[in-house]
């Protein structure tokens, strides 16, 4: 598995930043996180 650290996305971060995470990762997702790395939500360029 790659590195998913690469897919965490802040819940403050813009649309564009979220568009980024998800074109370079491979799995084209990127991973929404609060500031204690918990999980919030995911989110595709399908979402968007």
């Amino acid at each position: 598995m790659k590195n998913y650290k690469n897919l965490l996305l802040k819940p403050t971060s813009t649309i564009k930043e979220a568009l980024q995470i998800i074109d370079i990762g491979a799995m084209q997702i990127a991973l929404v996180i609060d500031e204690n790395e918990k999980l919030l939500g995911t989110l595709t360029d399908g979402d968007i």
